[in-house]
């Protein structure tokens, strides 16, 4: 009897029961959290079982391109990959996975731009485009970046494949590069901006570039959607 007063006592204290319904509450939040974080973590993995996947695995071989200049437009150019992604895909076997994609833009950007300011301290980006296969998620096979010196009065192309460059070289251009925005994001937002749009329902794109607009003062992107290029600027 004695602890059944105890217990009794306890719970017509309001704080008590307060403390109590608080503490059930948060331990059910854990648990579906728990389950949660689970679901997803089964339904991501599913979508890279490759032994299970029903979409197109896309293995893209690497070229290295025999630029000798560039224009002072080079970056507004975008020719058409060899691989058509989906932008809104309804079914698995729409979908696509390119295994040897490992870097957005602004990491390929990252490993790049180490290199180019040994070749130039001053070096200022003129343009990044894709050179490979690019997925929905902003990755691609491969990129290339080139980057000008008004000091050396050249530019230097980088071509990174995989997650490491595999091309380095000067290319005798005196094109201009820009300061780079502050808030300039990265391939992956580019064209997740692109698949939530009903008019692009039907669309795919293949290639990808970063450049600078010298009509509109502005950085951009230009997605090669089809055989249209859809550009989004960035202020």
């Amino acid at each position: 009897m004695r602890l059944k007063e105890i217990i009794i006592n306890f719970f017509q204290d309001k704080k008590n029961l307060v403390i109590v319904v608080m503490i059930i509450l948060i331990i059910l939040a854990i648990i579906f959290a728990i389950l949660l974080f689970r679901k997803n973590s089964q339904s991501t993995n599913s979508v890279f079982d490759l032994k299970t996947f029903k979409g197109e695995i896309i293995t893209d071989n690497v070229k290295i391109p025999d630029t000798t200049s560039i224009n002072s437009n080079e970056g507004e150019i975008i020719p058409r990959g060899e691989y058509n992604i989906k932008l809104q895909p309804k079914t698995e076997t729409e979908q696509a996975f390119i295994t040897n994609a490992k870097f957005t833009l602004k990491e390929a950007y990252n490993t790049a731009v180490i290199e180019a300011v040994k070749w130039a301290p001053d070096q200022k980006l003129v343009f990044i485009k894709t050179n490979g296969a690019i997925g929905l998620d902003g990755r691609a096979s491969s990129w290339q970046l080139v980057y000008s010196s008004a000091e050396k009065r050249k530019a230097y192309e980088i071509i990174v494949a995989d997650n490491q460059i595999v091309s380095a070289k000067e290319i005798s251009s005196r094109v201009t590069g820009f300061d780079l925005p502050n808030n300039w994001y990265d391939s992956y937002d580019a064209i997740a901006s692109l698949r939530v749009l009903p008019q692009f329902g039907n669309s795919s794109i293949s290639a990808l570039s970063f450049y600078y607009s010298s009509a509109e003062k502005s950085w951009a992107y230009g997605l090669a959607n089809g055989d249209k290029t859809t550009a989004m600027w960035v202020k």
